[in-house]
């Protein structure tokens, strides 16, 4: 099952995506970037308009966007229809034939009407005292909170009240507020709590808020200094949980107003903390300069044409999280898909640092990852998957079996352009299982997955035909490995393979690693045997190809659709190993067609997109 998560800056950016995924889904996840301010900023539960626009576009099977604190969660069906949590409590009851449904009312519509028409009984109890509500203190909620209708608490609020009535009638002494049998309530002092909290100095601690306040005369104001007692200097204090900005005025928190009372413990009102920040806390920190200075690093914040939309500068450095490592990135390939989704894939975030792919050295390691990694040399893939930052920057965390040991022999250059090409190329020519003595067709044989399909083909033991266009890229292929060169523009592709396999009816091919499905679909139907297995990751020229679907079947041909950031986790593993060894070995070699430095990263775009160079394009990080 395919999830869309918006996890909304907040609490649930690191603990959803692990707990969908362990679950089975394939998960992508948007909103992951918590910084202090950012909590609930035009996203989450409260904004819905991205994450229905995500599921729709990327075709998945459900959205789910929390909230800042992960309290409450919207869910998005497949056809962009919004499902509140109410209706998930009935559809859950339907399921597991319960007749009745209890639950607290979020917003402004509770679960009464579906309930009735699903023939549920709605806020019913099944034994013991029944549920008495309480309306909410204004009428209506503000923008942004919700209305709850909450459980009666004996020896709170109205029944506090009945009681002191009937031991009035009795001519006994109200008991009002103090529990009976334990005597008069004792204060507390909260003021010296305050103060210990406020002198932690600690990271995350800071003084518990007055329940409700909202500046002078607001409700559930804490009570003042003592007569005598200078009236405390109020001062501004941010809150960087709450992504609205500077705060409101505040008391200092070892002083209290003059004239107000505080709210006891048994007064009916409760107290809301606010959390300090939503980024949980870490054992393992990196060095200091990765946490306190800027990043050189190359951005977008919208999207659009290289030029018009690319920025360098300076970005905050991330840190590792558990199971991640920080690198320190030397080069960054870019890959088509870099371009694409700077072009028109909705960010899912405030900005985004491009490039999947990178090279350079570990700089520090998160919680659970073998500090002895730190300055292995290593090559990176799949940097943004879930996350804003990639690695057109010099720093980047990432998990950390997504970071590579990479050989010395191995430059930074090189060991960039691996990641979406070599495990693309490797899944194309393996998945269907091994090539020994068969025959394959590499389309694009000089392009950065061509190169690396025919490589891998070579490296299992089949004859490799590979299509270029021009002699400049025949020369690529052929040092790559391929046995027989067909140029598409100037020969008969069909009968020119048919010419090499030798096969009567020209249907010599075994497999086919297709760069261009749709262009190339009537020449593939003369070429494939009969069981043959074509596997395409690409069809930028015939977007929406038309399928000859019985031809396909008579020859019980199977079609198989490679992208990358889909591959289970088993294809990942098999495809690093064989990228590995062939690293280690010298038979998996890549080309770099051009180099450009971080500065000029709009134009190293622009020159992938011209589909002029031969070779993958490598971004150098300064």
């Amino acid at each position: 099952m395919r999830i869309a998560l918006d996890c909304a800056n907040g609490a649930a950016y690191r603990v959803a995506p692990k707990v969908f995924q362990a679950a089975g889904a394939d998960v992508f996840a948007v909103y992951t970037t918590p910084d202090g301010r950012n909590i609930n900023r035009g996203c989450g539960s409260t904004h819905m308009d991205h994450l229905r626009r995500l599921v729709m576009e990327g075709d998945y099977d459900l959205g789910v966007a929390f909230d800042g604190d992960a309290d409450r969660a919207l869910f998005v069906d497949s056809r962009g229809r919004e499902v509140q949590g109410d209706h998930m409590l009935l559809l859950n009851a339907r399921a597991r034939g319960e007749r009745a449904v209890v639950t607290t009312i979020h917003g402004e519509h509770g679960p009464g009407g579906e309930a009735a028409r699903g023939g549920h009984s709605a806020g019913a109890h099944r034994r013991g005292r029944p549920l008495r509500a309480r309306a909410p203190a204004r009428e209506g909620p503000e923008p942004g909170r919700r209305a709850e209708r909450t459980r009666a608490v004996p020896g709170r609020g109205p029944d506090r009240r009945r009681r002191a009535d009937r031991a009035a009638d009795a001519g006994q002494p109200a008991q009002t507020g103090d529990h009976p049998g334990r005597g008069p309530r004792r204060p507390r002092d909260v003021s010296a709590d305050a103060g210990e909290r406020a002198g932690a100095g600690q990271e995350g601690d800071r003084p518990r808020p007055r329940g409700g306040a909202r500046g002078r005369g607001g409700r559930g104001a804490a009570a003042g200094p003592g007569p005598g007692e200078p009236a405390p200097e109020r001062h501004r204090e941010p809150h960087p949980g709450d992504g609205r900005g500077p705060g409101r005025d505040r008391d200092p928190p070892d002083r209290r107003r003059p004239g107000r009372r505080r709210p006891g413990p048994r007064s009916g009102r409760r107290l809301r903390r606010r959390s300090a920040s939503p980024l949980p806390s870490t054992h393992h920190s990196p060095p200091a300069r990765a946490q306190t200075l800027p990043m050189q690093a190359a951005w977008y914040s919208r999207n659009g044409a290289a030029h018009d939309v690319l920025e360098v500068g300076e970005r905050p450095a991330p840190t590792a999280g558990p199971g991640e490592v920080l690198v320190r990135v030397h080069a960054s390939g870019v890959n088509p898909s870099d371009t694409k989704s700077r072009a028109r894939t909705p960010l899912g975030a405030d900005w985004v640092i491009p490039q999947q792919d990178g090279a350079g050295i570990v700089e520090a390691v998160g919680e659970g990852v073998d500090p002895g990694r730190v300055g292995e040399r290593v090559w990176i893939y799949e940097a943004r998957i879930g996350r804003p930052n990639g690695c057109a920057a010099q720093f980047v965390a990432v998990p950390a079996e997504n970071a590579v040991p990479l050989p010395d022999h191995v430059s930074f250059d090189e060991g960039a352009c691996l990641g979406v090409p070599a495990l693309t190329a490797h899944r194309c020519v393996f998945a269907d299982g091994p090539v020994t003595g068969q025959t394959v067709l590499v389309t694009g044989g000089a392009g950065a997955v061509g190169i690396h399909a025919i490589q891998f083909a070579k490296w299992g033991g089949a004859r490799v035909i590979a299509t270029v266009s021009r002699e400049e890229q025949a020369e690529v292929a052929r040092a790559a490995g391929a046995d027989e060169i067909v140029f598409r523009k100037d020969e008969d592709v069909a009968a020119r393979i048919g010419e090499i396999t030798g096969a009567g009816d020209g249907r010599g091919v075994d497999r086919v690693v297709d760069v261009a499905f749709g262009a190339n679909l009537d020449t593939t139907l003369k070429v494939i045997r009969p069981n043959g297995v074509v596997a395409s990751y690409a069809s930028d020229e015939v977007p929406e190809p038309r399928l000859p679907f019985w031809p396909l079947l008579g020859l019980d041909v199977t079609v198989r659709f490679v992208l990358v950031y889909r591959m289970t986790r088993q294809a990942h593993e098999d495809a690093v190993r064989d990228t590995l060894t062939g690293l280690r070995e010298g038979w998996l070699k890549t080309v770099v067609a051009a180099r450009y430095p971080l500065d000029e990263i709009a134009a190293a775009h622009e020159a992938l997109e011209s589909g002029r160079t031969v070779g993958k394009v490598v971004v150098q990080i300064p």
